[in-house]
Formats: structure tokens, sequence, C-alpha cells
């Protein structure tokens, strides 16, 4: 058979003689050319089309037709697919933790899935999970683990890292739990830092969202370690079993890094004080924190480098004292999505995850290394493995360390100037790279000294007013590009005396590409857009804010 449809299959597959690439080259030429139509260097968003758009009928009319696309008409379906999607290679694209990935990164993934590794059993996945045991004893050396000792293993996600340190917390205080299911009698103990994602985690495991307990924590965003021992002697005393401890080892905020050491001084002396014959297993979610493990006492010595980036790094080393930890590398690694491993001190407990004799086999001949036994997954790609791989060994320790620095550099600027234009500066001082801001609006008398105080009326306008000045900058069109900047709306940032929520705005840099003066330019074009929305929609004859929305 020479054709699949009316498509030649010499024309649309790999040959066996691997010689023809250029159709693939080709390929991936025509469809980014139609991509570019799409591009506006002045937007941080390709085009987003015109007309109303109606999702559930756009999906609802399709049909597949009898003979398909001719590759032509295909990359026009995939132009039109990427349509409004961020540019994070672009600078005004402030919105969220995301990296433009390297080059290396990209064309790893892409020959990688020519070849189609399944990771799950080296047999059918080559040497590529050698390279990930590379990469996993690489990070527990960076967190002062023996890595002779650990284990780990790439997963779908900084939510399935939490999920897998659940795991092995679960079999520790329920080693039965395996074979019999779980009860109601388990709690989670977080971070109020932590990921809102860790109650829907519970529930996907069995255990329910209830079984989460969030600890509150300080101005700083760093879990309260009175609240924390008085609230695990509590449970203790209802008879719960602390099955797992989840801290903050970094967020998409104000970065906390709880303080590790301390968590599992309290453990220790819980598991005597209760007579536990389990250890709550303590978990950092440090998807985004990880990175400043690239810092090591050594650099932090030098003056050049930004306090933050030493105080962070300083807190993030504490991670030698818990057992597991997890790594986002789609977020502050440099790699395209979904990049993400779990990492674990002792390797017994992941493989103690599944009551399978085949789960101990690896480290041994060619064929007989096995890791589908305590993952998730049965199937799994190899492009994540070798884009970390791809990335970290063309970056090297220093790259990383560059990127970090660039980063935080360019948060200082934005921290320096955007008080100049009309907003108020929310996080002076911070572990990460946001800086945090709350608009000055002029006919309400709310500063960040005041909103705390303030009343409900103050706040709903406030409220109102931030949520509609985010709506006018985010999907704005002219020609059917937003050049406006992408910012990030934090909608629950803090809550005022009353328990009432008040917004923020972030602003998270991302592009290599981004300067000094192009923040400064960001900057007065966001002030600029604030004054002009003030002006044009919330200012009435009765100096009053109404919701009103265009």
């Amino acid at each position: 058979m020479k054709l699949y449809g009316n498509k030649k299959i010499k024309d649309s597959f790999l040959n066996p003689d691997d010689e023809n690439i250029d159709h693939l080259i080709k390929n991936i030429q025509l469809f980014w050319s139609k991509i570019r139509t799409k591009v506006s260097k002045s937007s941080p968003r390709t085009k987003i089309h015109e007309g109303n758009f109606d999702f559930k009928k756009e999906a609802y009319d399709y049909e597949l037709s009898e003979y398909g696309l001719n590759e032509n008409e295909l990359s026009e379906t995939i132009a039109h697919a990427m349509g409004g999607c961020i540019r994070w290679n672009e600078p005004k694209a402030l919105y969220n933790i995301t990296p433009t990935p390297l080059f290396t990164a990209v064309a790893s993934t892409v020959v990688v899935n020519l070849l189609n590794p399944n990771a799950f059993w080296d047999y059918t996945s080559g040497r590529t999970l050698v390279y990930e045991k590379k990469i996993i004893c690489h990070l527990a050396s960076l967190a002062g683990w023996n890595k002779k000792q650990c284990d780990g293993i790439f997963v779908s996600g900084g939510k399935i890292t939490n999920i897998y340190g659940i795991k092995v917390g679960i079999g520790n205080c329920m080693p039965e739990s395996g074979k019999y299911g779980v009860n109601n009698n388990m709690v989670i103990l977080v971070s109020e830092s932590c990921h809102y994602s860790l109650e829907s985690s519970c529930d996907w495991l069995g255990l329910g969202k209830n079984a989460v307990v969030r600890i509150p924590v300080n101005d700083k965003g760093q879990m309260n370690i009175p609240d924390f021992e008085s609230i695990a002697k509590k449970k203790l005393n209802e008879g719960k079993k602390i099955a797992c401890i989840i801290l903050s080892g970094g967020n998409t905020t104000q970065n906390p890094m709880d303080s590790i050491k301390e968590i599992v001084g309290i453990r220790k002396k819980l598991i005597n004080e209760f007579c536990l014959d389990y250890k709550p297993h303590i978990h950092v979610d440090s998807v985004i924190g990880w990175l400043w493990l690239y810092f090591s006492k050594k650099e932090n010595t030098k003056k050049s480098i930004d306090k933050s980036i030493i105080d962070c790094a300083e807190s993030i080393r504490q991670i030698k004292y818990a057992d597991s930890f997890g790594a986002d590398f789609h977020k502050t690694g440099l790699c395209p999505y979904i990049s993400s491993a779990f990492i674990i001190k002792k390797q017994n407990h992941l493989r103690a995850i599944a009551d399978n004799k085949n789960s101990k086999k690896t480290g041994g001949p060619y064929g007989t290394n096995y890791v589908q036994y305590h993952m998730l997954e049965h199937s799994r790609s190899a492009a994540p493995i070798l884009a970390v791989w791809s990335t970290i060994n063309y970056l090297g320790k220093k790259g990383m360390q560059d990127y970090i620095i660039h980063l935080t550099s360019m948060a200082q600027t934005f921290k320096n100037e955007i008080q100049k234009h009309g907003f108020f500066l929310l996080n002076d001082y911070s572990y990460g790279f946001t800086t945090i801001i709350m608009p000055h609006i002029n006919v309400l008398n709310i500063n960040k000294e005041k909103v705390s105080l303030a009343t409900t009326e103050q706040i709903n306008s406030y409220n109102a007013f931030c949520h509609g000045f985010y709506r006018s900058i985010s999907f704005s069109k002219q020609d059917g590009f937003n050049s406006s900047p992408l910012i990030g709306l934090i909608t629950n940032y803090k809550k005022t005396e009353k328990g009432l929520d008040y917004s923020a705005f972030r602003i998270h840099p991302n592009s290599p590409f981004l300067n000094s003066k192009i923040c400064k330019e960001i900057c007065n074009e966001l002030g600029n857009l604030k004054k002009e929305y003030e002006q044009r929609e919330w200012f009435n004859e009765k100096n009053k804010f109404e919701f009103q929305p265009k």
C-alpha cells in the first residue's frame, strides 16, 4: 500500500532508511510560516480572531472530511488553533511564570517523538531511563541528598508531584492501603501558601477534599510554626493520622519558603510524644523554588548577587531535611510543557507505592529495568526527559544561575519603576521575581497602608476597578491583536480586617529579551492604560465608581 487515503506514505512518515527528514522540516517551516501571519511584533499574543467566539458551536460543528486536508490546508487550521496564544518570548508577556523554551529543548522533543519511545521500560525506550536517573541524581545532589539512595520519576505536571508525595505518605501510615484502599482517618497538613489543587489531589486519591488542613501563614507567606504544631497535635488527639505534610518551596506570588528544618524537628517530637508507629511524610511543593538550588553557599558569598537570591537559596537548601520534592522545568527550567519531576530521598519509599516484585527491578541489564509498576501512567513520553537533559547540559550551572539573576534584576526594575506610574508596590521584598501591585485610584481613599481597614463599599469598588481594568488590557484588540502588556490578576490576594478579599496584580518577567529599558517602557504603558481606563470608564459626575462593563 502506497497511499493512506490520498496521502503518499513516503511523504508522510519517516522512512526505514531515515533519509526523508526534509519532509518533516518542510512541515515545520510551513506550519510556522502560517502562525507567523498571526504574529505582531508589538503584541504578546498571537492574533485573536474577529467575530464571536462560540466554543460549543465550533466544537460541535466539526466533521472529519473523507480524504483529510492537504498540508497547506492543515497548516491553516494549526495557525487558527494557535490564535490568541501567549507569546512567552515577547517581553510584554508577564501574566504567569512560563518560559519561552530553549531551541535545544524543543529540538530534542521533536527528534525524540520521531522515534516515539514509551518511557515505562528500557526495552521500549532505549537509554532514556538512564538519562532520567541522571537528572534525578543531579537534582538530589543539588538538594544535598545521597544520589545512590534517592529515586524519582518524570511526571505530568506539578500537581502530580504532590500526588506522588501524598501517595507515599498514605503508604507510610497505612501500609495495606494499596490492597484495601483508604479510610477517612487521614489528614494532610498543608501550608496555606501551597497550590489550590491539593484539595483536588486528595479527592483523586480517595482521601477527600476535607482531608486537607491548611495551616495559616505569616505576612511573608511562610507557615506559622506554632499554628502547625498546635493543629498537628489537635488532629492526633482526635485520632487522625497525618499521612503527609506539604510545605511551600515557592509559589507565583511571594515565592515563600517554609522552615523545613523546624517542621522536621516538630515531626520528630510528635512521633515521640504520640508514640506514632509511622513517620508522616514531608513533601516540599518546590516546583518553582527548586531552581535556587543552583546557588550553593560558595556563590552566596559573592557581593554581586542580589540579597533576595541569597536568602531564597539559603531557605530552599533546607530541602535536604525533607523526604521528597517536586520540580517543574516548564515553569522555571526553560522547557516546554510538560516537564516535571518528583524526587524522593529514599528509593525504597517510591518502590513501596506498588506491592509488586517487579517494581524493584532497576539498575540491571538492558531490558530488565521497569518503572511502570510505581508510576501513575503506563504510557509516558521520553521527550520531557531529554528536553530537560538538553536544557541543563546546554546552559550548565552558570547558565541556570544567570537565568535567575536576569529575572531577579528585571523584577527589581519593575518594582522601582511601577511606583512612578500610579501603582502601589505590595511586595517591597520577596524571595522570587514577582512584582505585586495595586492601582492608585484617585477617588477612593485607599492605599496599601489603608486597604486592610477599608469599608465594604470601598473594597467592592476597588475590586470592580481591578477586574474591569484587567479585562480592558487583557482582551482589547487592535486589528485582531492585543498589544497591551499581559499581567496577572490575583482576585483574592489578601483579606481586610473585615475578612473581605481584595485584588492585586502581579508581574512575572519571563522573556530572556527583557531589559531595563523595556521594563521602564512597560511600566509607563501600564500607567497610561490605567489613567485612560479610569477616565473613560469609571469616573462619573458623582465621583463614585460603578461597575459598568462595556
